[in-house]
């Protein structure tokens, strides 16, 4: 299989999650609901000076923070957390990198994060995906650019 391909079967599967997979994804961002509908490619979110905290989700509900040592990346201590509610002006987008088998959660595993794509984040919206992104760093700080638009 190419890498193109590997990489489309990784964003189908992405897009398109069960309730039972557990995925790893940035922390959620929070939008303006007007910035959500001016989505187009090119479109530059920022996310600030500090990039987003990793961590594992299910069904949209936090299970774990990611954390980064000298060592690599391991899992820290699970947690039941729902996934912050949007208020009437306000939007939560998630944004999906990998899928990880439910053998690999346990706190203190280590993950191996060298694989991850971070050109091809998957924006979802109520768990629907809408767009596919880059995380990028420039002079102003980190962003998310929008590379695919699937629908808003």
């Amino acid at each position: 299989m190419s890498e193109s391909q590997a990489k489309r079967l990784n964003l189908s599967r992405l897009k398109y999650l069960s309730k039972d997979e557990y995925y790893i994804c940035l922390e959620p961002l929070s939008l303006k609901k007007r910035d959500l509908k001016n989505l187009n490619l090119g479109t530059w979110i920022d996310l600030g000076n500090i990039v987003p905290d990793l961590q594992i989700c299910k069904n949209s509900q936090k299970i774990a923070s990611i954390y980064a040592t000298k060592s690599g990346w391991y899992i820290g201590e699970i947690e039941r957390e729902l996934v912050s509610k949007s208020g009437n002006k306000r939007v939560i987008l998630e944004s999906r990198l990998s899928i990880l088998d439910s053998e690999q959660i346990y706190e203190g595993a280590w993950l191996n994060i060298s694989t991850l794509d971070f050109n091809s984040l998957v924006l979802c919206y109520k768990k629907e995906a809408i767009a596919v992104a880059s995380l990028l760093k420039s002079s102003l700080g980190y962003g998310l650019k929008i590379e695919e638009l699937y629908s808003v």
